[in-house]
C-alpha cells in the first residue's frame, strides 16, 4: 500500500514515471534539487525587486510544483505569477507574503520527498 503523505501528492509524478522505479527515483531527486535551488532564487529576485526574473522563475516553478503536488505551494506561486502579470506596479509585501508561504512549506515537502526517495 502506498505511503500517505501530508505535504505531497505524487500522482502526477507517478503518471510521468510510469512503472519504472528508477525513473521515479530520478524524478524525485531532480524535483528536490529544483525546489532547493528555485526558492532561494525567487527570494533573491524579490529582494532585488527584479520582477521580470521573478516572473520567469515563478512561471518555471509552476511545472516543478505540479510534480510535488502541494496545493499550498502551488497556490502561493500562482498568486505571485498572477500578481506580476496583472499589476503594473508590483507590491513587494504581497509577493513577500507568498514567497514566505513557499518557504514555510518547503522543508515539509522536501522531507516527504526524501522519505519517498529512500523507499526501496
Amino acid at each position: 500500500m502506498p505511503m500517505r503523505y501530508q505535504y505531497i501528492n505524487l500522482a502526477y509524478l507517478g503518471r510521468m514515471a510510469g512503472e519504472e522505479p528508477e525513473t521515479r527515483r530520478q524524478l524525485l531527486f531532480m524535483l528536490m534539487e529544483e525546489l532547493e535551488t528555485a526558492l532561494p532564487a525567487i527570494r533573491a529576485f524579490l529582494e532585488q525587486e527584479d520582477w521580470p526574473a521573478l516572473l520567469g522563475a515563478s512561471h518555471h516553478l509552476k511545472s516543478t510544483l505540479a510534480f510535488a503536488g502541494n496545493a499550498g505551494m502551488d497556490e502561493a506561486n500562482r498568486c505571485i505569477e498572477r500578481h506580476l502579470k496583472e499589476e503594473p506596479a508590483p507590491s513587494p509585501s504581497f509577493i513577500a507574503f507568498h514567497v514566505e508561504a513557499l518557504e514555510a512549506l518547503l522543508p515539509f515537502v522536501l522531507e516527504e520527498l526524501r522519505q519517498e526517495g529512500q523507499k526501496g
